[in-house]
């Protein structure tokens, strides 16, 4: 149902600029009507655009579960739904605050773990370079 709604989305995205190049192509003279837009008129399309520009951004946050689940599987290296110390050696960052992502200190992250981990640092999908910062007091 997901990919219905983020073809539906998309298309809605795109219609305007899609009904505009259908335009310049197919009706004589198009350059030069447009051309006799005035500037207010200029700027509510600009504006619309920079809406459908956050529609497009809205959209590609749809599905962050998945993506969540993705960037999880990337660091749980044998593939047991945990994350371990081992399995971060790489990821300084990550190991800088595993402790405090480990709310059950049972020595493993686990998906639910990892998942309020990133909504507290105020990230969807990924850790990002300031974790440490986002996480640790002071």
């Amino acid at each position: 149902m997901k990919k219905i709604y983020s073809i539906v989305a998309i298309l809605s995205i795109y219609a305007p600029f899609i009904v505009l190049a259908t335009a310049i192509v197919l009706l004589p003279d198009a350059m030069h009507v447009m051309s006799k837009v005035s500037g207010i008129e200029w700027i509510y399309l600009i504006a619309i655009g920079a809406m459908m520009l956050g529609m497009l951004y809205w959209l590609f946050e749809l599905d962050v579960d998945s993506i969540r689940d993705q960037l999880f599987r990337r660091f749980d290296v044998n593939h047991d739904g945990y994350i371990s110390r081992d399995e971060i050696a790489g990821e300084s960052d990550l190991r800088e605050v595993f402790d405090q992502i480990d709310v059950d200190h049972d020595d493993r992250i686990s998906r639910t773990e990892f998942a309020q981990a990133l909504t507290a640092c105020g990230r969807l999908v990924d850790f990002g370079s300031n974790v440490k910062n986002l996480l640790m007091p002071g």
